[in-house]
């Protein structure tokens, strides 16, 4: 469960990455897509930041003999690959199709 915590991390990670770039890249944006990324990306954000402070302050849920514990850290690998396909998305459709405002 530690290795699926860990896989988690990076790609709450990678999205950050990826933001980074969406706002970082030249050219015409439709304000929805920003809205979109920078939603996603806050989140991320968050996500880290919980993360960081409930491993300083407990061990990883996934060690407890409770079974919410891996389930938890199931729920946080389904958020972050939603997360990391909607910032996808947005990131080729801005690629394939620039904005015409």
């Amino acid at each position: 469960m530690t290795a699926i915590s860990i896989i988690t991390a990076l790609i709450h990670a990678f999205i950050i990455a990826r933001a980074v770039v969406f706002f970082r890249t030249q050219g015409a944006v439709r304000e929805s897509d920003k809205t979109s990324v920078a939603s996603v990306c806050l989140l991320s954000i968050l996500f880290l930041l919980a993360t960081a402070l409930a491993w300083l302050e407990h061990p990883p849920l996934a060690h407890t003999m409770l079974l919410s514990g891996p389930m938890f850290v199931a729920y946080n690998l389904a958020v972050a690959i939603v997360f990391l396909g909607q910032i996808q998305m947005v990131t080729r459709i801005r690629a394939a199709h620039p904005c015409s405002r």
